[in-house]
């Protein structure tokens, strides 16, 4: 009696398993995938694409982006046991940031020069001269 009632749970939380598997779309022998393609490269734009399992199936392909003129958002992949996750992290770029990268090399200081003078200024500096004069 105990050997049947024991089979007969058993069989109905298999079955039970299998249509909610079948009418949700959840597998749960479904492994996570992540892929990086910069290798978490500040410097390169990147981009992550992968398929994560939850209740259901998404497929998600995230770019790294500026989010101002200093600051990028990287993504990039981590690994728990068999399964791969997606996450993100501020990089604060010392020259810059522009699109999806920080902007590398040296910092070049340069002094701030006036404007050049328009051709004609002096003509121009005489006659209100003249004009302020004339009063």
């Amino acid at each position: 009696m105990k050997k049947s009632v024991i089979v007969i749970v058993f069989v109905t939380i298999f079955v039970a398993a299998v249509l909610f598997a079948r009418f949700t779309g959840l597998v749960v022998t479904s492994i996570n995938t992540c892929t990086d393609t910069d290798a978490k490269d500040s410097s390169s734009k990147g981009q992550v694409n992968g398929i994560y399992y939850m209740f259901t199936k998404e497929n998600y392909t995230l770019g790294d982006y500026c989010v101002d003129d200093t600051t990028l958002v990287e993504y990039y992949c981590v690994q728990d046991g068999m399964h791969f996750y997606k996450k993100s992290m501020e990089y604060k770029c010392e020259l810059g940031c522009f699109d999806g990268t920080c902007r590398t090399g040296e910092l070049v200081k340069t002094e701030a020069r006036p404007a050049p003078l328009k051709k004609g200024w002096l003509d121009n500096l005489v006659n209100k001269v003249r004009n302020l004069l004339s009063y």
